[in-house]
């Protein structure tokens, strides 16, 4: 029972967490101190106090460091079972060592169980801050868990945040590479409509020079169309004052003369005052047109020819415009190379030939004044 008892109070010195020591040290501390409380108590039985706490000093160490030994192998819960085994044991301790004050004599041993108790109190202060650290600790240990738990979340959160900024960050790197192709694109784009740019600038310009060129040119031709008019106009007057027709038609200037200005009837000779205005023609002609090729026209009306002697009319007209063409180069000095002279008879009228007026305006004689750049005679016959 005492032996028992020994291993059990160096249980609750190992538990009390005596500072600095192992707790097989703890264990041989305490087993020593109950031991030689066991041993004084056997000596006092036996006759001798010293020699039991001396024996009981050494079988208490040994014992109580075998007992350290055994608890630090021991788990949570098992310390936790001891020690509540420890406390009903101590109880019973206590209960002992109050049988054995009563039975005890001298004050020696009285002495020996006080201290024993004292120590024994101690021993239970000791267990409290035990059980009391140990409750800390497993407090402790369960906050750690639960900041250890809070953050492997948070760890766990932050490996998804990396994630998914990964995941962000190569999107943003595949996006940034389309607009780098897509940049290189627009730069050829961009280089290719310079050059077009600068090709159309070219142009503009040549354009503006043209234009340019073009506007000179439209304003001399609206001066000339200008003086052109303001000539035919006074052209018109001189020759309506002579009561000869001035028309411009797609042929040339065509100046219309009544056979009666110029011929007696049925003849081809022109009159006194017919060569007068031929002769104001010729000058007015040699004024505004000089060097100009003419075409001269002979025209009848449908009546037949009965006593003039002509075969027909073609005849008569042809005859007719012979005559202006030679007054032309006998008496005005007309190129003869740049006059011609046709008939038309009576197959051109210009009106009707139903009325005696209508008849007197189809005997004409027509002077054309041929452009510029239409000698048509000359460069008709030039290859026969």
């Amino acid at each position: 029972m005492l032996n028992r008892k020994l291993t059990l109070l160096a249980g609750v010195v190992l538990l009390a967490g005596l500072t600095g020591c192992s707790t097989v040290q703890k264990g041989t501390a305490a087993g020593g101190a109950l031991g030689a409380l066991a041993g004084g108590i056997v000596g006092h039985n036996i006759g001798s106090v010293g020699t039991g706490i001396a024996v009981g000093t050494g079988a208490g160490a040994a014992t109580g460091g075998l007992a350290g030994e055994a608890f630090a192998e021991t788990t949570d819960a098992d310390v936790q079972r001891e020690i509540e085994n420890l406390r009903a044991d101590l109880e019973s301790a206590e209960r002992e060592l109050a049988e054995l004050r009563q039975n005890s004599v001298g004050a020696e041993v009285a002495q020996q169980l006080q201290d024993a108790q004292n120590q024994l109190a101690t021993l239970r202060a000791e267990l409290d801050r035990a059980n009391a650290d140990l409750a800390s600790a497993r407090s402790g240990l369960e906050t750690a868990k639960a900041e250890a738990a809070r953050a492997q979340a948070q760890l766990t959160q932050r490996h998804a945040e990396m994630s998914q900024r990964d995941s962000e960050l190569q999107a943003a790197r595949t996006a940034l590479g389309e607009m780098e192709g897509q940049m290189g694109s627009l730069k050829k784009d961009l280089e290719t409509t310079k050059a077009e740019r600068d090709e159309l600038a070219q142009r503009l310009s040549a354009l503006e020079t043209d234009l340019a060129s073009a506007k000179k040119q439209l304003n001399i031709v609206q001066t000339t169309l200008a003086e052109k008019e303001m000539a035919n106009d006074n052209l018109k007057n001189q020759l309506s004052e002579l009561n000869v027709q001035l028309e411009e038609t797609s042929r040339g200037l065509q100046l219309t003369i009544v056979d009666q200005l110029l011929f007696n009837p049925g003849s081809a000779d022109l009159t006194a005052s017919g060569q007068e205005l031929i002769g104001k023609v010729a000058e007015i002609i040699q004024t505004n047109f000089p060097g100009r090729e003419l075409a001269i026209e002979g025209h009848t009306d449908n009546q037949p020819i009965k006593h003039s002697g002509w075969k027909s009319n073609w005849e008569l007209g042809s005859a007719r415009a012979t005559s202006v063409l030679h007054a032309l180069i006998s008496n005005y000095g007309f190129d003869p190379m740049r006059l011609s002279a046709a008939t038309y008879g009576e197959f051109r009228p210009a009106t009707t030939n139903a009325t005696p007026e209508g008849r007197a305006a189809n005997r004409r004689s027509v002077i054309v004044i041929l452009p510029e750049k239409m000698p048509i005679q000359r460069n008709q016959y030039a290859g026969i």
